[in-house]
């Protein structure tokens, strides 16, 4: 059973930036680059370890992702969902090394994001 203290951890570990305020159009929120992403990814030799800086919405970045799956425990060849998959930075991490996931579906609300992300892992080396 999980105890109130695994709770607050997985909530740390999971806590997200707040929601952008009301006044500001949900594809600019956050400095508004998701318009312009993808010309400036175009110039750029993407893989996992350089994609990072930008396509890891959360706190804490990479690390707290990787921590957050060791706490996990992911199963190998398991499929799972991400909800707000963003720029798919931490399902990109779920399918490769250590964590060798199966299949990741992401789910994500902003039109702009998923362009991007399809853009990235088209073009991912």
């Amino acid at each position: 059973a999980m105890t109130s203290k695994h709770a607050r951890n997985i909530t740390s570990m999971i806590r997200r930036r707040p929601p952008p305020p009301a006044s500001i159009p949900p594809n600019t929120a956050y400095g508004g680059f998701s318009a312009s992403l993808i010309p400036t990814l175009s110039s750029m030799t993407i893989n996992i370890d350089n994609l990072h800086t930008i396509d890891q919405f959360h706190t804490g970045g990479k690390r707290s992702a990787g921590e957050f799956f060791d706490y996990l425990s992911i199963p190998h060849n398991s499929v799972v969902l991400d909800v707000g998959s963003g720029l798919g930075g931490p399902a990109r991490m779920l399918l490769s090394k250590p964590y060798h996931v199966k299949e990741v579906v992401g789910v994500e609300r902003e039109g702009k994001f998923v362009e991007a992300a399809e853009w990235i892992q088209s073009n991912v080396v």
